[in-house]
């Protein structure tokens, strides 16, 4: 498990990194993206990070669309 924890928070800070760095007027309101907590447990679930993570790469990806850049990070003609 300590394995797939540090592999997802790894994507986590990659992510994070990429929308400081290619992104800064979307680093600006990381602060605001809700982490979808699970109420049945007090804990944090792998389910709640991989959750983050998709969102995450979703703003990632709609920014990208937004500046005309495909999925494969070339320009979108």
């Amino acid at each position: 498990m300590d394995l797939v924890y540090n592999k997802l928070m790894n994507e986590i800070i990659a992510s994070t990194t990429r929308i400081q760095n290619e992104f800064p007027e979307l680093y600006r309101f990381l602060n605001e993206t809700p982490l979808f907590l699970t109420y049945k447990k007090s804990e944090i679930s792998l389910i709640d990070f991989r959750q983050y993570l998709d969102s995450l790469n979703e703003q990632i990806s709609a920014a990208d669309k937004s500046r005309g850049i495909s999925n494969n990070g070339k320009n979108a003609t």
